[in-house]
């Protein structure tokens, strides 16, 4: 028998680059089958585009043109770096400066061009893709190697560039408008009218077959947290700081540029000051040290990273939800209506909370078409970008509890925006959403649905809706079924109007609603729309401003007094309403100013000030008004220089608006709380932003408490407390400034279905456990008697109060050599008449002397 023969086996290297061309690949990394990929690099695009704009601070103006075999994006852009796009057809490297780091991006897989160039190929054989800028002008040209089995992009010069501005992107893919007008999947129309309707900002113009559109913009100056800003600390979780740390050290080891930890500090959102960096080093332990110190033994040391983690954290400012971006309720009826959906019909609601450490904001939009033989449309968003498929899959169960098919007339826009977003698979089709999130969606759904399933259920046994079922939705302004708000916003401008004189004169918010009163009555047949007037001033009428902010920019609505502020030693004490607050921030003087020393009621060496400069750097917040006497007794404000400041209930925005502008003079505003959920969110809305007061100028506010280590250090005796509604409080506390244990403390569990737990009043503190209580506070935060920092105003004081001091010396000593005074005169009324008929505005005491001051 012979011996058997052996193989010789060849070790083949096969290029990695291959399996993005080849439809497998491409499927798992753009999240779609093969006839989708139009649809996605649609998008791609348009999402670069929009995230190149705002990263260069411009109103995005995108144009999309759709021919029968190609597709063109144009944009008003910075332009496409021509190293960006050599980088991007390697194919042994992910290009992209969004990965590992967690922000509210629309896309951070770093593969959108790499796809682009691949899938035409892929597709029809050919691949073709022009890329234009007002710098140059290149065609990537994509072929396979067939005997190295690999594909071979070619970049060669197009010639002389024909735009100024942007970047236009033009992919030649033989019977792409076929494929972009598929009717069974998202076509090229419902792309780019998800789009504009996820971003306000954007004005979004398409031509195609058949189409030609413009969606203008409807807030071009409408923010969001941008792609090119930093990321803070607090988003992430030490396996996600890690992540970013080994990716910051690889680029190191690859260019040779080494970063400092303070360098590296600077790079997050709150922490670019070069001080406040070395200070975390410094409480981190890593003063002086390189990011690349971090590394022990061939591995990032986890003690390390998570101390600076850690101190990074404590020294950030958390970032509230608002800060995401809001499409707003203006907005998202204007999509809407593009769809079809009746003004009349249209319900908005949005919800904000913290999951897992991250902020999030819902906002969903429901309405019924006028057409009632089109079917549903649904449009979902993430982070200001379409979602090609429904990716939540609590929503549809929400829409099955709503019983909202597919075959009914209803548009409904869902959009989520959060600093990370989990997804199950590489082309984020479906997400995996916190339990907090997914809570609030659905209640969101169920809210905006409520009218629209009442009627389903009185449907007939097809679950489909009857015409009149259908009429009444649409037309829900008829009198018998119009809202009290429905009715209040839609007289507001007329009631406003009439209160002001046609806009010429500031309006009471009371006035506004005796003016909307009548017509409020008339459409809603209701003769008490409401149980009190607070219900108007304080609810409806804030909200239909917030939601219309380009409507009411111009009016001037004043709100009521809701609680008091005083300065300390001036004896002026104001109330905090509009009008009062904004005459009161006129009157504020920097300067010290002289008097005439020639009216004796002038010879008082206590300066004449009016605001923070020359009088107080402290300002005390109280929730309530109850304690006002015992301040006054314990002269709190005279002996820590403090301005007193007090609500009835909730921060008012008069009083929002007076903390911003004592914060921008450099005064700290402290607050004193009780110890419950109104307490913390009394003190949360005077330093964050609302639909009723968004902050320009970040407040200067600190939380005295009352605070759960006040509590167990007196032990002060609380009060059992229930709750509101099926969630749990204890997220929103804490979002609200509680810590996780007096979350605990204030939320003890659920009982006979409902939330229940403990509070705390500062009324649980005696008189004189309140005084020492508060002024330990005060003397904790450096709470000390008032000084100019101006030496020029303290040297101008002394003059003035020196030259007061002499004249009072002359003035006692020739008061001896002055004679009784006579009697008065006998036509003195008549005197002092005269005067003041000749001079009007003079005071009665005024006018008894001739050539008294006016």
């Amino acid at each position: 028998m012979s011996a058997a023969v052996q193989l010789q086996r060849e070790t083949f290297e096969l290029s990695r680059a291959l399996e993005f061309f080849s439809i497998r690949e491409l499927t798992a990394q753009i999240g779609h089958g093969q006839h989708f990929w139009p649809v996605a690099l649609l998008k791609e695009l348009i999402d670069n585009s929009l995230d190149a704009c705002e990263s260069a601070n411009l109103a995005p103006v995108i144009h999309v043109e759709l021919k029968e075999n190609a597709l063109i994006v144009t944009d008003n852009g910075p332009g496409l770096p021509l190293a960006t796009l050599e980088k991007s057809l390697d194919y042994a490297i992910r290009v992209s400066d969004k990965t590992g780091y967690v922000s509210p991006s629309r896309g951070q897989q770093g593969n959108a061009l790499k796809t682009l160039w691949a899938a035409s190929f892929v597709a029809t054989g050919t691949g073709l893709i022009e890329v234009e800028t007002a710098s140059y002008r290149c065609i990537v040209e994509v072929t396979l190697d067939q005997i190295a089995q690999a594909p071979r992009l070619g970049l060669r010069d197009g010639g002389t560039p024909n735009i100024k501005t942007g970047t236009k992107i033009t992919v030649h893919w033989g019977g792409i408008a076929s494929c972009l007008a598929d009717s069974i999947q998202p076509d090229f129309y419902s792309v780019i009218c998800s789009t504009a309707a996820l971003n306000p900002h954007c004005t979004l113009s398409a031509i195609a077959p058949g189409l030609n559109q413009t969606f203008p913009a409807t807030d071009p100056g409408w923010q969001h947290w941008r792609p090119d800003r930093p990321t803070t600390p607090h988003w992430y979780t030490p396996e996600r700081f890690r992540a970013l740390v080994a990716l910051l050290l690889n680029v190191e080891q690859r260019t040779g540029k080494a970063r400092s930890i303070n360098e590296f500090i600077r790079e997050f959102h709150g922490l670019t000051g070069t001080a406040k960096a070395k200070a975390i080093a410094q409480t981190a332990g890593l003063s002086g040290l390189m990011l690349r110190d971090l590394v022990l033994d061939g591995d990032i040391d986890s003690t390390r990273l998570t101390a600076l983690l850690s101190a990074m954290q404590e020294a950030a400012r958390p970032v509230k939800a608002d800060a995401l971006g809001v499409l707003g309720q203006e907005h998202c009826a204007t999509s809407l209506q593009h769809y079809g959906a009746t003004p009349d019909s249209i319900e908005y609601r949005r919800a904000q909370g913290e999951a897992d450490g991250l902020p999030y904001s819902i906002e969903v939009a429901f309405g019924v078409k006028q057409d009632s033989d089109r079917e549903r449309t649904l449009r979902v968003g993430i982070n200001f970008s379409p979602a090609l498929e429904q990716p939540f899959s609590v929503l549809d169960s929400a829409l099955n509890e709503a019983r909202c098919t597919r075959h009914d007339p209803v548009v409904l826009l869902v959009h989520l925006a959060c600093p990370l977003v989990q997804f199950s698979d590489r082309g984020k089709a479906r997400a995996v959403l916190p339990d907090a999130i997914a809570g609030d969606m659905r209640r969101l759904i169920r809210l905006v649905t409520a009218r629209f399933a009442k009627a389903k259920r009185q449907t007939d046994r097809y679950d489909r809706m009857q015409l009149r079922d259908l009429e009444e939705l649409r037309n829900c302004n008829a009198p018998k079924r119009m809202t009290v708000k429905d009715a209040a916003w839609r007289v507001m401008r007329q009631a406003y109007l009439k209160a002001s004189n046609g806009g010429e004169l500031p309006a009471n918010a009371r006035q506004i609603m005796y003016a909307a009163r009548p017509l409020i009555i008339a459409l809603t047949g209701k003769a008490q729309p409401w149980k009190s007037s607070a219900h108007f001033t304080q609810h409806l009428l804030p909200d239909f401003l917030d939601a219309h902010p380009n409507l009411c920019a111009d009016w001037d609505v004043v709100f009521d007094d809701r609680g008091h502020f005083s300065e300390p030693h001036t004896e002026l004490q104001i109330g905090v309403g509009t009008l009062s607050v904004r005459n009161y921030i006129r009157r504020w003087k920097s300067q010290v100013t002289t008097e005439s020393l020639e009216n004796p009621d002038a010879l008082n060496t206590a300066l004449k000030t009016t605001g923070p400069a020359l009088r107080y750097r402290f300002a005390l917040f109280v929730e309530k008004e109850g304690f006002s006497p015992l301040l006054k007794q314990a002269r709190i404000a005279q002996r820590y220089d403090l301005a007193l400041l007090s609500t009835k209930g909730m921060s008012t925005t008069a009083a929002r608006q007076l903390v911003e502008r004592l914060s921008e003079q450099g005064v700290t505003t402290l607050v004193l709380h009780d110890l419950d959920q109104s307490g913390f969110t009394i003190g949360y809305t005077l330093k964050t932003n609302t639909r009723r007061y968004r902050f320009k100028t970040a407040p200067r506010v600190i939380d005295l408490g009352l605070r759960l280590a006040d509590v167990e250090a007196m032990n002060l005796n609380s009060e059992t407390v229930e709750y509101s509604g099926d969630l749990d409080p204890r997220p929103g506390l804490i979002e609200r400034g509680a810590t996780p244990e007096e979350a605990s403390y204030l939320v003890t569990g659920k009982k006979d279905g409902r939330w229940t737990g403990q509070r705390v009043e500062l009324n649980a503190m005696d008189a004189q456990q309140f005084l020492d209580w508060l002024e330990a506070k005060l003397q904790a935060h450096g709470v000390t008697k008032f000084i100019p920092d101006d030496a020029e105003a303290i040297n101008a004081a002394w003059q003035r109060a020196w030259r007061i001091n002499e004249l009072n010396k002359a003035i006692s000593a020739a008061a001896a050599d002055l004679p009784e005074a006579p009697e008065a005169p006998a036509d003195l009324i008549k005197q002092i008449r005269a005067r003041l008929a000749k001079h009007p505005g003079m005071r009665w005491d005024a006018a008894l002397i001739k050539g008294e001051a006016k």
